[in-house]
């Protein structure tokens, strides 16, 4: 099961709201979280949570867990998609002592 995606853990995808050139590889930090469920004591990511790009973009988590919920949305897991700028984005740290479904 993939771990547990938290406040400030990182994304990287490329991100195509630039003029030229038109997509760039950017690395990101998830900005909103769970203000009531935690992971080693940061927010827990999840479904719809934004995402601030290195690049000043945000974007959002689009799939997380079916099965572990939080405040009634499913919690985001290293693996799992963002996208608005992002194409093709996805969490690539988390916590390491919890994981989800």
């Amino acid at each position: 099961m993939p771990n547990v995606a938290r406040m400030g853990d990182m994304c990287i995808g490329v991100c195509c709201c630039h003029s030229k050139p038109t997509c760039r590889t950017k690395t990101g930090r998830i900005i909103v979280s769970s203000a009531n469920q935690y992971s080693g004591s940061r927010g827990v990511g999840k479904m719809t949570n934004l995402v601030l790009l290195t690049c000043g973009h945000v974007s959002k988590i689009v799939v997380s867990s079916p099965k572990n919920i939080s405040n009634a949305q499913g919690k985001g897991r290293v693996g799992d998609m963002i996208v608005g700028c992002y194409k093709s984005g996805r969490i690539i740290t988390s916590s390491t002592n919890h994981n989800s479904g």
